[in-house]
């Protein structure tokens, strides 16, 4: 399990309804706070965020939407596609609500991204997940 010296936030951004922390370990956490739906425009706003301030940096992810996010099928897609290698080596989402499970297992069924991508209801699992699936990504 981590320590409280890894979970330490050394860089922090965001825009009008995301903000992204870097922690220590090398972990990016993506909050989302607009309880509305989730479109590829805004998807594409965090992930070239993401990769203006870090350009040569892939990170393990743990997205973690407010519970009443929901994404667009096109906001699915783009978040397999081919931008999202710039920045993301795993996906760990954090869903609270039925809705978004629902969603993240169609979209995980159908349009399965190149990159480890899992849910879960509890941030203490995305964090161990990721430790698994992104060793040489993590900072210890």
């Amino acid at each position: 399990m981590t320590n409280n010296n890894q979970n330490k936030v050394v860089d922090k951004f965001g825009g009008s309804f995301y903000t992204c922390s870097v922690r220590r370990d090398g972990i990016l956490i993506v909050d989302v706070f607009k309880n509305d739906i989730l479109s590829p425009e805004d998807i594409q706003q965090i992930v070239l965020h993401i990769h203006r301030n870090y350009p040569n940096r892939l990170f393990p992810h743990l997205i973690k939407p407010s519970p009443e996010t929901i994404t667009t099928y096109d906001g699915l897609l783009y978040l397999s596609g081919p931008e999202r290698t710039l920045v993301t080596c795993a996906d760990a989402f954090l869903l609270t609500s039925l809705q978004q499970r629902i969603l993240f297992n169609f979209y995980n069924k159908f349009q399965k991204p190149k990159w480890p991508t899992k849910a879960f209801g509890k941030k203490e699992e995305c964090i161990e997940w990721l430790y698994q699936v992104s060793k040489e990504y993590i900072i210890k």
